[in-house]
């Protein structure tokens, strides 16, 4: 610390002590330190071989001139002025008194090394001080530790510049720190005038204001429509959707302009567009604006139409474009929200065409597609011949619909569910269909009715949910595992002793799984120690007391790092204590292994008399 001292006071001496001037001394050891002279204390703070501040974490070094009496003439090098004593200047002043002491606007009238302050009512009641309280204080004391240091340079950047704001936090008398906005600007030589403003509020609005964009760009981003923002015809954004579908980075998107984007036939209509509303405004005596943007503004309804967008690669897609106005900042700008419809005109165009355009459609589709007549199959493609096992389509072609048949005795059936779509009917159900090997297939069937050759006719496209039922329920075990463990859980919460943990985790688990008897095996270094048993006899207990981490059980468990179920007929003849679970007339046996960072730290044994 002396040697500290020493170098904090060589550096204040090289700086010649001039109020509030920074003095910089380096040595040898690029050790710098950027000292502050301010209200008689000396503030040093060091700076790395990069001349940049150390982290705030450490505190500046700091000391009084009173303290510095060894260095002879110290104080008297420092300069002094005659201070003026602004306050018998502006007391009898009813017009400053009015504009600043009573003003509802905290403010304050300082020099920069805290001879004279003087706070008007307003920051007095904001930070909780009487006059009194705030005179013995010095400015810096109004700021936290952290904060201080930043307070100096803020000081003593006023002097080459005559008006600074400045952020920061003010202690109030309470001790809560306040966030304020400090504007300071210069009235003569030496006294400042600085105006105090509380910005909590707006710090809250800002952070309001910044989750509900996070909010609403995450709803633009998950939006299955391409949505892209213009200003005039500059993209401003665009969506992850837009990005991918006409293949661009983000970096990409000012190419986008709105004239680029749409072939020569759409540019054409969008110009038409805009002649229409410069007309239409002409007529009555308006001023014309953007057309598109005014286009979106008639009767207050959003414009669509399609057009075909250009893509990155210079293809097109077909699109369904809604053209509306949102206001971004004090200004309306266009947004687009793109709906890509290629796929749907192709598959409509194919349909249209001709009928072996449609077969041929539909035997490439992963989807069983059927057509019936009559109520008797007179197409289907492959996928359908897969799905139910038939291997040719002469034995399924003419035969009728419920030749695959609908099992009643589902415990999965659900009501079918119709909806009416203009002139087509749609009808969804999940039943159980038959395959030709006589097993049963849960399926999602939606029949499409229509009018082919001025017949009815139904196209059923069918799903096998078999995956989807399975995942269901395994979810619906997951969750058992999960409403097991919160029980567990529930219950070894109450104390941290190993043993009782191990016996009430036991007691919960054979109650839950329906089991008999169990033990819990802890590790102790390379071996597996009995913690506790419960349903064992002692002679059983005594044989199961000890297992080796990497032989017999143990080393199973380390190996598959699984559960291991064995009836005690099929128990492996490599396994230890068969006989020992034959002699308690335990029929099952379960070993869980207890994980850690896949290594093995424990075991329950579950047995029961049970196969």
């Amino acid at each position: 610390m002396k040697k500290k001292n020493a170098l904090l006071v060589s550096t204040v001496i090289s700086s010649k002590l001039s109020n509030d001037s920074i003095g910089v001394l380096k040595d040898l050891a690029s050790i710098t330190i950027d000292t502050v002279l301010q209200s008689g204390t000396i503030h040093g703070s060091l700076l790395n071989r990069k001349n940049k501040y150390i982290p705030s974490r450490l505190t500046p070094l700091r000391m009084d001139l009173k303290f510095l009496s060894s260095v002879k003439n110290l104080e008297n090098v420092v300069s002094t002025k005659n201070q003026t004593d602004w306050k018998n200047v502006f007391s009898s002043d009813a017009v400053f008194r009015k504009s600043f002491m009573d003003t509802g606007e905290p403010m304050i009238l300082f020099e920069l090394n805290g001879e004279y302050k003087l706070p008007n009512k307003r920051l007095l009641e904001l930070l909780g001080f009487t006059e009194d309280e705030f005179q013995k204080m010095k400015l810096i004391d109004f700021f936290p530790d952290n904060k201080k240091f930043a307070a100096l340079r803020f000081y003593t950047s006023l002097k080459s510049k005559r008006r600074h704001t400045f952020n920061t936090l003010l202690k109030k008398r309470s001790g809560k720190l306040m966030p304020v906005e400090i504007s300071v600007s210069s009235l003569t030589e030496g006294l400042y005038f600085g105006i105090i403003r509380d910005v909590t509020k707006q710090i809250e609005i800002e952070d309001l204001l910044k989750k509900e964009e996070e909010k609403y760009r995450h709803i633009l981003e998950a939006s299955s429509n391409a949505i892209v923002l213009y200003d005039d015809t500059t993209p401003i954004y665009a969506n992850l959707r837009f990005l991918k579908m006409v293949g661009c980075e983000s970096s990409d998107l000012e190419s986008y302009n709105l004239k680029k984007i749409f072939s020569q036939k759409d540019q054409r209509e969008i110009k038409r567009i805009n002649k229409n509303i410069f007309l239409n405004e002409l007529t009555y005596g308006l001023r014309p604006r953007r057309g598109l943007v005014e286009s979106c503004q008639q009767n207050n309804q959003p414009y669509s139409a399609e057009f075909r967008l250009i893509k990155h690669d210079q293809t097109t897609a077909d699109c369904e474009i809604t053209f509306s106005t949102v206001r971004y900042g004090k200004k309306k700008i266009l947004q687009l929200n793109i709906l890509d419809i290629t796929s749907q005109k192709r598959f409509i165009a194919e349909l249209q065409r001709s009928e072996e355009k449609f077969k041929l459609l539909v035997e490439s589709s992963p989807l069983s597609i059927s057509l019936t007549k009559d109520d008797k199959f007179s197409y289907c493609n492959s996928a359908f011949l897969k799905l139910f096992g038939y291997d040719s389509y002469e034995k399924i072609l003419g035969q009728e619909k419920f030749v695959i048949g609908f099992k009643n005795n589902l415990e999965r059936e659900r009501k079918p569910k119709q909806t009416q779509v203009q002139s087509f009917r749609f009808t969804g159900t999940i039943r159980p269909y038959g395959r030709t090997d006589g097993s049963t297939i849960p399926v999602e069937a939606v029949v499409l009715r229509i009018t082919l050759h001025n017949e009815e006719a139904e196209i059923v496209f069918y799903r096998d949910i078999s995956e989807q039922i399975q995942i269901e329920e395994d979810l619906k075990l997951r969750k058992k595992d999960y409403q097991l463990l919160d029980r567990i859980i529930s219950q070894v919460t109450q104390s941290l002793d190993t043993k009782e943990i191990s016996d009430t985790s036991l007691k919960t688990i054979l109650y839950n799984l329906g089991w008999d008897c169990g033990a819990v095996f802890i590790r102790v270094n390379n071996n597996l120690s009995l913690q506790t048993s419960q349903g064992f006899s002692e002679h059983v207990a005594e044989k199961l007391k000890m297992l080796s981490v990497n032989e017999g059980i143990g080393g199973m468990l380390t190996k598959m790092q699984e559960p291991l179920n064995y009836s005690l007929q099929n128990y492996p003849s490599y396994l230890p204590h068969k006989s020992t679970f034959g002699d308690a007339k335990i029929s099952s046996v379960c070993f869980i292994p207890l994980l850690a960072k896949s290594e093995l730290e424990g075991i329950i044994l579950l047995g029961s008399e049970k196969n």
